[in-house]
């Protein structure tokens, strides 16, 4: 090899693009020296109302998160709340999660006073 030959190192990445409302896009091993042309689209939807457990009463302020269960969804070190979709509950209690892509969600519900819940959605 000349001096002036250089020889082109490829590396694989595993891509994530995300915004808050529409769905998440992976690119598996993908070339870092390729162009990336991402089109992201509006994801799917959970919604639905907290409930009191003991009265049944519609609870306000509730903090709703929905995560995915793919471990390359979640948590990033430099980034916590990446792969999270994040919702409050209304003054009825109710609360809709946008932007999210195809799979299984785990969904976690916190109020003070209350504790919390987890549950699984599809």
């Amino acid at each position: 090899m000349g001096v002036d030959e250089q020889k082109e190192v490829l590396t694989l990445l595993d891509v994530r693009v995300e915004k808050q409302g529409l769905a998440i896009r992976r690119f598996e091993k993908w070339q870092s020296s390729a162009p990336l042309d991402v089109q992201l689209a509006v994801g799917g939807v959970i919604e639905g109302t907290v409930r009191d457990g003991p009265s049944g009463a519609t609870v306000p302020g509730v903090r709703v998160v929905a995560r995915s269960d793919r471990a390359a969804d979640r948590s990033l070190p430099w980034d916590p709340e990446a792969g999270s979709v994040r919702a409050k509950t209304d003054s009825k209690g109710r609360f809709r999660l946008e932007g999210l892509g195809p799979g299984t969600y785990v969904v976690e519900a916190f109020a003070r006073g209350y504790g919390f819940r987890i549950c699984g959605a599809r």
